[in-house]
């Protein structure tokens, strides 16, 4: 898996919702092996996984807000969606 993949499933973003980073990110593949004590929830598994990744990595992100137009399927534009929280790799 790429680390672009699992930092993706790590934020459960999309990955056209990541932007910057270096270019090794889409090429390199890292296989994850790891225990937990238990059976960790579906949330405390992302957590974890988020923390693998700082700790690792040195993985640094930030929340940023996107604006894209929502089109109908009409073709009529209705406004700005503002929901879109993509993050940026540091």
């Amino acid at each position: 898996m790429t680390l672009r993949l699992l930092i993706a499933l790590a934020y459960r973003l999309q990955p056209f919702q990541l932007s910057g980073g270096p270019a090794w990110l889409n090429s390199e593949y890292f296989d994850i092996n790891t225990e937990a004590a238990e059976k960790p929830s579906e949330d405390r598994l992302f957590l974890m996984i988020q923390g693998l990744l700082a700790e690792r990595f040195s993985l640094k992100t930030h929340f940023e807000t996107a604006t894209a137009a929502r089109v109908h399927s009409g073709g009529s534009q209705s406004g700005r969606d503002t929901s879109i929280g993509p993050i940026s790799i540091d």
